[in-house]
């Protein structure tokens, strides 16, 4: 897949890519700092559905960071996506978004409503208040439990924590040392189809420093998110894996409680990404509910 470039109004480049044909759709990539072709595999499992626009958000990829830090945060970032869907000349679009990027897409749709036929919020973290309840900390806590006498939870705990200092990230093997927390996103990391998205995530996997080193600003106290979810007006799907201990049913309720006429979607047996664990149950439950669209 080529990657493309796109000039703003200010002169700056995005970097994109495009895979599958139908409806246009943007893709919002997770992290903050993951670069878009993480999620070429998420496309592509709807590529025969819509024509995805995976484009690497200011600070990623090759696209050049913002002029003020503070538009990492999801605000920010939703003006820069809107800033490119105008720019390549694409009327309203479908969003699809996953984990951070779920936040994004739903910031977006409350933000531009004109631009966005429906949502889709994959794992979507909903806010610190949300992830700091009862509910949300005993997920988190299941979800490492589960994994509890492995070979490689030791290893995968002490890089996680490690990655909570915005500056790890500079370190010259900050992507193969994430290598090592690939498989707890993942409810069966064992399984042959979780292995070979485990390799392909540490093999393509990018991390932007700029969203990276500004993550602890972009999530303490951010309950942005809960504020414009009841502006939502399009049709909005929130799908979460049900062992997911990262964004998980807490989350999703959260979002899906708030967001008028939200549909939402908890898929059996997978983690934070359900789309890669259950991709027919993903698959289904999107199709069936965008052919709902009567726009």
């Amino acid at each position: 897949m080529s990657v493309r470039t796109v000039r703003l109004d200010d002169g700056r480049e995005a970097t994109y890519e495009v895979t599958g044909s139908g409806a246009p759709a943007l893709w919002f990539e997770g992290g903050p700092g993951f670069n878009a072709a993480m999620g070429r595999a998420d496309c592509e499992l709807l590529g025969d559905r819509f024509e995805c626009y995976l484009v690497d958000a200011h600070g990623t990829g090759g696209t050049p960071p913002p002029q003020d830090p503070a538009d990492y945060r999801a605000a920010g970032t939703a003006r820069f996506y809107e800033e490119v869907r105008r720019a390549l000349g694409l009327g309203p679009v479908t969003l699809l978004g996953h984990s951070w990027g779920g936040t994004v897409c739903l910031t977006y749709a409350a933000l531009f409503p004109e631009a966005t036929r429906r949502c889709v919020a994959i794992a979507a973290w909903s806010a610190s208040a949300v992830a700091r309840t009862p509910e949300a900390e005993a997920e988190f806590e299941r979800g490492l439990e589960r994994h509890a006498g492995t070979s490689w939870i030791e290893e995968a705990r002490r890089v996680w924590d490690e990655s909570d200092d915005p500056g790890w990230i500079r370190r010259p093997d900050a992507e193969a040392r994430y290598g090592a927390v690939w498989p707890l996103y993942f409810a069966y990391p064992q399984r042959p189809a979780a292995q070979a998205h485990i390799a392909r995530l540490a093999r393509d996997a990018r991390f932007g420093v700029g969203p990276w080193t500004a993550t602890t600003d972009v999530f303490e106290d951010n309950d942005e998110l809960l504020e414009a979810l009841p502006s939502i007006r399009v049709q909005t799907l929130v799908v979460c894996g049900e062992l997911d201990f990262i964004c998980g049913p807490a989350h999703a309720r959260a979002i899906a409680a708030l967001t008028p006429g939200a549909e939402l979607v908890v898929v059996p047996d997978s983690g934070h990404l359900p789309q890669y664990e259950e991709p027919e149950s993903f698959r289904a439950a999107v199709l069936e509910w965008s052919e709902q669209d009567s726009s």
